[in-house]
């Protein structure tokens, strides 16, 4: 992890990661002179994470700091509370940080494989913007992540929502701060 780091600094750049409801992303954003360096790197860091126990711990905290805040977010919070109620029973009642019992109990072996079956599977999609030779990307692309075996993906079977939903009332007395 280290050594990657210092490669990624050395390119003045970082790998931007972000997860959303229905997708995972990563990116980099270098110089055109340095693509063709960054490319390794950034499909290294997409296809071969290794969890370092001490970071999954770092990770953690801050994870479990936001779902402790999350109640006391008068926007976010109902919106959540919907959801819940409006997917009952599909993955979309879940909140998107997590449980504060799943996160604490979360491991590294976990970790590696859920990124093999949902990552590591899965049919990247790339978008490259700037200044680039065309195939010259494309060939980049092709020899870092073309390599990579998409498999077929099996996907839970999700049973369909029951038609009645049973209310979810919470009252809190607490003084709007904003």
């Amino acid at each position: 992890a280290l050594e990657i780091q210092e490669e990624i600094e050395s390119l003045g750049t970082g790998i931007e990661k972000w997860a959303g409801i229905d997708e995972t992303g990563f990116g980099m954003t270098v110089l055109t002179s340095l693509t063709s360096d960054a490319v390794p790197i950034l499909s290294d860091a997409i296809l071969n994470p290794i969890f370092p126990p001490d970071e999954i711990e770092q990770e953690r905290r801050t994870t479990l700091a936001g779902i402790a805040s999350r109640r006391d977010d008068m926007y976010s919070y109902p919106i959540q509370l919907a959801l819940s109620a409006a997917h009952s029973g599909h993955p979309y009642e879940l909140p998107r940080l997590g449980s504060k019992v799943a996160v604490e109990s979360l491991t590294q072996e976990q970790l590696t494989d859920h990124h093999r079956r949902h990552i590591g599977n899965a049919m990247p999609i790339v978008a490259v913007v700037g200044d680039v030779d065309p195939e010259q990307i494309c060939e980049l692309l092709e020899r870092y992540l073309g390599k990579h075996s998409v498999k077929e993906i099996k996907h839970p079977d999700i049973a369909p929502a029951e038609a009645e939903t049973t209310p979810n009332v919470e009252a809190r007395k607490k003084a709007q701060t904003a």
